[in-house]
């Protein structure tokens, strides 16, 4: 049995190969580019990080993280980083990791307190105490970046760390957003919902760029 949240995108993206086969060929291209180290580590680390007992990316982890990556590079999603200077302990070493946390640069705190089980919400909180600048990337139809800058207020938001799947990354921007420290990882990446429109979809505004890297729009 698994997730409702990895339920959800397992039948959001069989719902879209069915509607549409071109689907799992998007899926599949994405999957083997994510295989072949493509994409920026830090922003796939931001979207999931598999567990090495799982090993092999799914098509549907394929498409989540399409999703995401598209949302990432249309303005839907506001990023930022901050910087931990030690790498993520296992979940079973919480006063390791919580001395890490500790050190968190001012005005961010987070408190390590990972739930259990396969309906874990969260590997605890994130969060700042005062306004701070997010970045908002968009793909213009050159293919260049514009970067614009957002403040986004203070606010606490769900922590994930080491290995999480891409659904519970959805999950999360469907919500307040998501602080990711991966393994592996010296840095947290935050993902913050610019709006509330991060959906299970390509967005057309960044489909020129996506397409040169085998992710088409829809239609």
């Amino acid at each position: 049995m698994g997730t409702a949240h990895g339920d959800g995108l397992e039948e959001a993206f069989n719902r879209k190969t069915f509607e549409d086969p071109k689907w799992a060929l998007i899926a599949a291209e994405t999957r083997n580019r994510l295989n072949a180290s493509f994409y920026s580590q830090w922003i796939v680390d931001a979207c999931f990080q598999l567990p090495e007992i799982r090993g092999k990316i799914s098509l549907t982890d394929a498409f989540g993280f399409a999703v995401l990556y598209s949302n990432l590079f249309s303005g839907q999603i506001a990023h930022f980083k901050v910087k931990v200077g030690e790498e993520p302990w296992a979940n079973k070493e919480i006063e390791l990791n919580q001395s890490a946390l500790n050190k968190l640069p001012d005005p961010f705190s987070a408190t390590f307190d990972p739930e259990r089980g396969r309906g874990a919400d969260s590997d605890g909180s994130f969060a700042w105490s005062r306004s701070v600048e997010a970045a908002l990337t968009f793909v213009e139809p050159d293919d260049s970046e514009r970067i614009e800058r957002r403040t986004l207020p203070k606010a606490s938001i769900a922590l994930e760390v080491g290995t999480t799947n891409v659904s519970k990354t959805l999950w999360h921007m469907r919500r307040s957003g998501v602080a990711r420290w991966a393994y592996g990882s010296k840095q947290i990446v935050v993902l913050v919902p610019s709006n509330l429109e991060v959906k299970n979809r390509l967005s057309e505004s960044v489909a020129h760029a996506l397409l040169r890297q085998g992710i088409p729009p829809v239609p």
